[in-house]
Formats: structure tokens, sequence, C-alpha cells
């Protein structure tokens, strides 16, 4: 009997793929075969982002999608790599909050001029169960947490 990798079941890949981060998921996996790109396009597996302060230039989110929709449509947790450590996550979320439908846990380290946008973004994240915020905040930013219509959890450094 001849076995592979590839067949073990769906549901084990899934949560095989819920430990690995996006980044390492989809470098690993994406494009590797039509098996492999045929479970990544599955609704059921589910993405986690952590950002580096050098992942992305900032001014590229305008320029190109840093990943496709259907991925950002499932990415379900957002924090930088190294807790409180600033990182390009403000701005990615400023041009991809519509598309963090699932988006249930977010981790921030915010300056100052950062607040603004983010205030702006936080009603947009309808999911959003758990935030985790590092700052020095404002009336505005108290506003827009409690606003959140589904948030549980509050984790609030305030400088």
């Amino acid at each position: 009997m001849v076995t592979t990798i590839e067949s073990l079941p769906i549901e084990l890949w899934v949560d095989i793929f819920s430990y690995l981060e996006a980044h390492q998921l989809l470098r690993a996996f994406a494009n590797l075969n039509c098996h492999f790109d045929q479970m990544l396009a599955s609704e059921h597996v589910l993405f986690h982002a952590h950002f580096d302060k050098c992942n992305r230039n900032p001014h590229e989110y305008t320029d190109q999608p840093y990943w496709p929709v259907s991925v950002l449509h499932r990415v379900v947790s957002l924090r930088p790599i190294v807790p409180r450590q600033l990182s390009h996550l403000p701005e990615f979320l400023r041009w991809h909050a519509a598309d963090l439908l699932q988006l249930k846990s977010l981790t921030l380290k915010l300056r100052g001029r950062e607040i603004p946008p983010i205030c702006d973004v936080l009603p947009q994240l309808n999911a959003l169960r758990v935030i985790v915020i590092d700052c020095v905040p404002n009336q505005d930013l108290l506003d827009a947490i409690l606003a959140i219509p589904n948030v549980r959890t509050g984790r609030f450094t305030f400088s």
C-alpha cells in the first residue's frame, strides 16, 4: 500500500495549518501542487498573521494587494512578531480593514499619528473579539474601542 502525505484527511491538514503563521503557510504550501492549492483555497483554513518592522514598505499597500482578498477574508488574528514592537500593522489595517471579515484578535502598538486612522478602521472590524493596544490614548481612540460591537476582551497599556 503506497501512502503519501497528501492522502491525510483535510481535517488533519486544517489542524496542522492552524499552527502555522500565514506568511509561512503560504510560502511553504502555495503553488506546491493542485492538492495543496485546493486546501489553501478552502474556507476552512483560517490564517494568523504576524507582522515585523520590515515585512513590507507601508507605501506598497496602496500599489498592490498584500495577499489575495480570499486570504484576507480568512485572517483571524493580527499581531506584531515581537509584542509591544512597532510594525506596519496600522498601515496594513488602513488599507485592508474592509477585507478582514473574520478578524477576531488584534494586537497593536501605536504612535500618536497612527491613532486617527485606527479610530476610522476599528468600526469596520465587526468580528473583532479581542483587542490589545499599547499607546498614549486620546478620547477618540477610547470612543472607537468602546464602539466595537463584539469585543469581549481588551488589554490596554496606556503610557
